[in-house]
């Protein structure tokens, strides 16, 4: 061979890339974010590369706490996040605080007015603990004197219900 060319070679510029761009993803509290980059469409070679980004931190909302009462629990105050809901800070259960119990003399009943038994009550949410019961009056006694015959040395009567 003589090294003579006789066609000659043209040279063809290339394409250049064809950009696509790949979207930034932002970061949560659950999950890394990605910054904006871009690869080629056609080699899928990479021009920008993504960069990662950190996890933000969690959006704070607070539990309020509940008071407990005599018969129902209570809570603490808990922190959860308002984004994802992951508990940060847990409500814990306080005892319900029971009854403060005062009790609720009772009386006798009379000849002519009721009476009423002993009870008692809560002294905080004024629920009844054991009730009163009213006792019926008792009316009045009749006595009764028989009659009788004087006697020599004792009077007698008529006799008389009273």
């Amino acid at each position: 061979m003589c090294n003579e060319t006789i066609v000659e070679q043209e040279i063809i510029d290339a394409f250049g890339h064809t950009d696509v761009i790949d979207a930034a993803v932002e970061p949560t509290c659950t999950s890394t974010g990605l910054t904006e980059g871009v690869h080629c469409s056609v080699c899928n070679a990479v021009l920008i590369e993504q960069s990662e980004l950190p996890m933000t931190d969690h959006i704070e909302a607070v539990d309020c706490a509940v008071l407990p009462t005599c018969t129902e629990t209570g809570l603490t105050e808990g922190v959860h996040c308002a984004v994802c809901n992951t508990t940060i800070k847990k409500q814990e259960v306080i005892p319900a605080n029971g009854h403060t119990t005062v009790t609720d003399k009772g009386y006798d009943a009379t000849c002519t007015e009721t009476g009423l038994t002993e009870g008692s009550h809560c002294s905080v949410c004024n629920e009844t603990i054991t009730a009163q019961k009213e006792i019926p009056a008792k009316g009045h006694t009749l006595y009764t004197i028989a009659a009788s015959e004087p006697t020599c040395g004792k009077p007698g009567n008529t006799g008389k219900t009273f």
